[in-house]
């Protein structure tokens, strides 16, 4: 199977990047996830602070 050049894939994945649209890809994904874990869609507020204080800590 051939790939398309790797400079050419980088170059599309940047644009996404900066087009927001991979943190909505992933967004999306994690509320499916949720959803169908029988979660809420959105994490709770104190879940955020607790993962954030987490990366602060390390």
């Amino acid at each position: 199977m051939d790939f398309p050049w790797w400079r050419v894939v980088y170059d599309f994945f940047r644009r996404w990047c900066r087009h927001g649209y991979v943190r909505e890809l992933y967004q999306r994904l994690r509320r499916l996830e949720r959803k169908r874990q029988g979660r809420v869609a959105e994490p709770t507020a104190a879940v955020r602070e607790r993962v954030r204080l987490a990366s602060l800590s390390r």
